[in-house]
């Protein structure tokens, strides 16, 4: 089944408006429902009052004076509509006299002039807006509809006896039933954009100034005027108006409102920030690389919208069936008042018939499934997880399978020094620090582990008089005329090699491994497989590092939630089978590995035609996993991962959080089972509300209200479509 078309935002609370609904001048107001229309009304008029007259009633100010002038005509109707009830309180011998007839002929006009008033405030609102749907589509008939209908025949019926003389007068029923569904569909409005508008991402938050350095001033100027490759200064407690790299100070910047996460990270030089970041403790340069609608903020806002806008595949079961139900229910009611009219009870087949059509609630249908698609939405964003669409919401319920790229997805991106050995002349210091010497000129994946150790131990290092690469087998460097080499065995001779070997077998309690001593006890060694580095002066050998990849420190935690969802694992690679086995391995996953892009995208396509359809996910961020990423049913796409991988991707991550994955597909479960919860309850509600009308078991009032508080239910549970606290409180604890 397709997923519905895209329409526009309603104006009032963010959901979609409905096709029947659209207005043709795209420069109007939209409203998904009449109550948000009417709540809009309202919040207009309460931001405008300051601004006007107590005299001026403009049109903004409209909507709450119609309904403060229904209650109050309702109120008097109610009081006075007593005296019509004395001949069953009382007798018929108490109505009897002349002067009871005449004091009932008053009251009966002054009855149908207060009902009047009610329909013009309340009815005319309503009237006009069915109007304008059956204009724009006829035979459109809504709920709306159905509450215009019962109105009208009570009040016509009331009308025509009290021109006759005949007291059987239903005034008070037509216009309590006006007051409780605007009422009701007012506070359904406000309701619908509390929901939407809470949770919400804090997008807004990005500043609308920024000081940048040009011209070797510092100036003042609007955040959208900005141009790429400005440096902007950063003070602490300022937020960062661009997406850019660090290119001087050090600091902490508190990323929540983007990614989610409530730590705030540490920058330095080099280190990428985020628009709409705040500045902590630290003052920062900052070189623009992403500027005014480029900003991942702004594209965020933007993927944001157009997801909400995409409506899952279920909607389009729910408006099916809402189209079908109203007809149905007005030739139900139809058929109610033409059972007990030709049996004689002309009463209570109106009543019944006004029964049958308020207690219908075709809105709960209507309403469930936009409304939890974005709850869900706007929960995931809060916690740095994207979803393109209500689509992929709906395909993440059904994830089955999940295949995992292994580098930079499951491990961390680059290589790290996992382990060092020197011989009793030289300390460990003195290794990095020469080392890290020997690599500055360099930009190769090696160079960046010893900067990262370098800085780590905050070491200081020299400036090599003279450095030359040697291809496949290192780097060669003069230090304070000494000639120094760091390589692999290759630029070693024999003998070195056998005489040093030795010299790395100390005692076991003397061995260092460089995460161990960290004390960081979550990300796991890979010593056996690491990339052996020497460093080595006249060819005499001074230190051996070993270098590789570090499973991410959530790995574990990640995997292990996958599988208490009941979903298998599979990791492929384009490394070699060697590399990749121990990491496979320590995370229990079966693995595949040498592939090249297209034989990984073969590889999923075989899956899609031996699993079930629409059950095959994909998590990568490398520009080779791009093409796996879009074959898959949902791609999720890692925050370091690279633009393509993004575009590819269904699912974006803000953060490098393993634990977001089990994370967005337990939303995606979560926001479908809330969905069908409502719907059943919609479907369960309308089916034993209409039953009880038919049966003639249901005052027409209280069918007003039921209908009114079904519609506020469905709200309340589909607010929680997008909860999955326990997930999140478990990766914290990561």
């Amino acid at each position: 089944m397709a997923a519905a078309e895209p329409s526009a935002p309603c104006t009032h609370c963010g959901l979609p408006v409905p096709v029947s609904r659209r207005e043709t001048n795209p420069r109007l107001p939209q409203f998904c429902c009449f109550g948000c229309h009417f709540a809009f009304g309202v919040r207009q008029a309460g931001e405008a009052q300051g601004n006007q007259t107590p005299t001026d009633l403009s049109s903004d100010q409209t909507p709450m004076l119609r309904l403060g002038i229904g209650i109050f005509l309702t109120m008097n109707i109610m009081v006075f509509s007593y005296f019509f009830y004395s001949r069953d309180i009382f007798g018929e011998q108490a109505t009897a006299g002349e002067g009871y007839r005449q004091i009932a002929e008053l009251l009966s006009y002054f009855l149908m002039f207060c009902c009047t008033g009610v329909f013009v405030a309340l009815g005319l609102p309503l009237l006009a807006d069915t109007v304008r749907i059956l204009r724009h589509k006829p035979w459109n008939i809504n709920a709306n509809t159905l509450i215009l209908i019962g109105v009208i025949a009570a009040m016509g019926l009331s009308i025509v006896n009290t021109i006759r003389g005949h007291y059987q007068l239903y005034f008070d029923t037509a216009a309590i039933i006006l007051v409780l569904v605007t009422l009701g569909q007012y506070l359904d409005g406000r309701a619908k954009s509390r929901a939407t508008h809470q949770t919400r991402m804090a997008i807004g938050s990005l500043p609308q100034q920024a000081w940048v350095k040009r011209d070797g001033q510092i100036l003042e100027i609007p955040a959208d005027e900005l141009q790429i490759n400005d440096v902007l200064r950063i003070r602490p407690g300022e937020s960062i108006a661009a997406d850019g790299i660090v290119v001087g100070g050090t600091s902490q910047v508190a990323e929540a409102a983007l990614t989610g996460e409530s730590k705030p990270r540490p920058v330095g030089e080099n280190d990428s920030v985020l628009a709409g970041s705040d500045n902590i403790d630290g003052l920062l340069w900052v070189k623009a690389i992403r500027v005014g609608r480029d900003r991942t903020a702004m594209m965020l806002e933007e993927l944001l919208r157009s997801a909400r806008l995409h409506q899952p595949p279920i909607q389009a079961f729910a408006d099916a069936v809402s189209r079908l139900f109203v007809p149905l229910v007005l030739v139900l009611a139809v058929g109610v008042f033409t059972w007990h009219t030709y049996d004689g009870n002309f009463q209570r087949g109106l009543f019944d018939a006004l029964s049958v059509l308020l207690i219908s609630c075709p809105c709960a249908l209507g309403l469930t499934t936009p409304l939890a698609t974005w709850c869900a939405l706007a929960s995931a964003a809060e916690h740095g997880i994207i979803f393109d669409s209500g689509l992929t919401l709906e395909r993440a319920a059904r994830i089955r399978k999940i295949y995992w790229d292994k580098t930079g997805t499951l491990t961390t991106s680059g290589m790290s020094l996992l382990k060092i050995q020197t011989t009793a002349d030289c300390s460990e210091d003195q290794a990095i620090a020469i080392a890290g010497a020997l690599e500055s000129a360099s930009h190769h994946p090696i160079a960046r582990a010893f900067a990262d150790e370098v800085s780590r131990r905050q070491l200081t290092i020299q400036s090599p008089q003279t450095c030359s690469l040697v291809p496949g087998v290192g780097i060669k460097a003069t230090l304070e005329g000494e000639h120094w080499q760091l390589g692999n065995a290759t630029g070693l001779t024999p003998e070195s090699l056998a005489a040093s070997l030795p010299l790395f077998s100390p005692p076991s309690d003397q061995r260092r491994s460089l995460r161990s001593a960290e004390g960081s006890d979550s990300a796991t060694l890979m010593a056996s497989q690491g990339l052996a580095v020497y460093l080595t002066r006249d060819d005499q050998i001074f230190a051996r590092f070993e270098l590789g990849e570090t499973l991410r420190p959530d790995a574990k935690a990640a995997l292990d939630q996958l599988r208490q969802m009941k979903i298998k694992m599979h990791m492929i690679t384009g490394d070699s089978q060697a590399n990749a086995q121990p990491i496979a391995t320590q995370l229990d996953l079966s693995m595949e590995g040498g592939l090249l892009p297209d034989q990984k995208l073969t590889l999923l396509q075989q899956a899609h035609h031996e699993t079930e359809k629409g059950t095959v996910g994909m998590v990568g961020d490398g520009i080779n996993d791009a093409p796996t990423l879009g074959a898959a049913d949902v791609g999720i796409a890692m925050a370091g991962g690279t633009d393509l991988a993004h575009a590819a991707g269904n699912i974006r991550l803000l953060t490098d959080r393993l634990t977001h994955v089990p994370a967005a597909l337990a939303i995606g479960r979560q926001a479908m089972t809330q969905i069908r919860r409502s719907l059943c309850w919609a479907f369960g509600y309308n089916l034993v509300g209409l039953t009880l009308a038919t049966m003639g078991m249901l005052n027409p009032v209280f069918a007003a209200a039921a209908m009114a508080g079904s519609s506020l239910f469905v709200i309340k549970t589909a607010q929680q479509a997008g909860q999955i606290d326990t997930l999140f409180a478990v990766e914290k604890r990561v």
